[in-house]
């Protein structure tokens, strides 16, 4: 069912973070600090991670000439949905497939990737947060940002990617599907 909830709206780093602890730690303490407060967050409807600046730049181009895709979303027993995933401006927004497909302009975020880039030049990391309303577990949104991340990293998954947004008639969700966890 679905509820009058907020909508998702990108949160800046220093919103999320003391910067000036942050500053002081090597690449490898954010990191750290990074994926263990998110490990430990239950309340925020947030999950995150921490790619290198290499990984993001190889994202950044993929997603300028492939810009969607579709993602499952497993929800046990064989059931399961699909969320219809858009990148604009470095953000990836990620609405119920078929909400999209009656009204693009009024489908809800389910997902919203936000990455900040802060410390790209001075520790060559993204520290990368999703966002997620209370259709997705935490679990769920963790694991679709995986997954994406995943999709635009690894040269036989992208080419999936490439497919549905080049090729799409030739696009295989049921290979996709059996590749999710």
């Amino acid at each position: 069912l679905k509820r009058n909830l907020q909508p998702l709206v990108p949160k800046k780093l220093n919103d999320v973070v003391k910067m000036e602890l942050l500053d002081k730690e090597p690449a490898e303490g954010v990191r750290k600090i990074w994926t263990e407060y998110f490990a430990l967050e239950t309340t925020l409807g947030s999950t995150g991670v921490c790619i290198t600046k290499d990984e993001w730049n190889i994202v950044t181009s993929r997603v300028k000439q492939c810009p969607s895709f579709v993602f499952p979303v497993r929800k046990g027993g064989g059931a399961f949905f699909v969320l219809y995933a858009e990148w604009k401006d470095n953000n990836l927004i990620m609405t119920y497939l078929e909400d999209y497909k009656q009204n693009p302009h009024t489908a809800e975020s389910y997902f919203h990737l936000v990455p900040h880039e802060e410390y790209i030049n001075t520790k060559e990391i993204v520290l990368i947060q999703g966002e997620h309303l209370p259709y997705l577990t935490k679990q769920e949104a963790s694991t679709l940002l995986n997954e994406c991340l995943h999709f635009y990293l690894d040269d036989d998954k992208y080419m999936h990617v490439q497919i549905f947004n080049l090729e799409s008639d030739k696009f295989n969700f049921q290979a996709v599907f059996n590749m999710t966890i």
